[in-house]
């Protein structure tokens, strides 16, 4: 991380009360913060001008899940999201993404699985994968 010039941090309150994560990244040179479109605005491409990108998150936490859709439509991507392990494959073929956000503690089929059966489908070969190691 500090490569990047960012930072981590990790807090509990105690066993059992669970743990709250912050990553901290620069922003890209030439970026300010003012960039960021106002709430309930949708971006027309992402920051820093990049292509936007069909981006597939699949997380059993419900509010998890469209906290990061709603980050990343800000950023001018199209975005769906699943909440299960086996609702995931089917929605990737429909929506062919370009980038697969995936839990890996899954209901149903664990991100593992999900990832496998994304890459035996020869249209999703090019598909980024990317795993959030937290279980939910």
């Amino acid at each position: 991380m500090t490569l990047h010039g960012g930072s981590v941090e990790g807090r509990s309150a105690g066993d059992g009360m669970g743990s709250e994560f912050v990553v901290r990244l620069p922003l890209r040179p030439g970026t300010s913060q003012t960039t960021t479109p106002p709430s309930g605005v949708q971006a027309d491409t992402p920051a820093g001008g990049s292509r936007p990108k069909r981006i597939l998150v699949v997380d059993d936490n419900a509010d998890a899940a469209e906290l990061l859709a709603l980050l990343l439509r800000a950023e001018g991507h199209e975005v769906m999201t699943a909440g299960d392990g086996p609702t995931a494959p089917q929605m990737a073929r429909d929506f062919l993404p370009t980038v697969a956000l995936l839990d890996l503690g899954l209901p149903g089929m664990d991100g593992y699985e999900v990832a496998r059966q994304l890459r035996q489908n020869a249209a999703l070969a090019d598909a980024a994968l990317a795993r959030d190691r937290s279980t939910s």
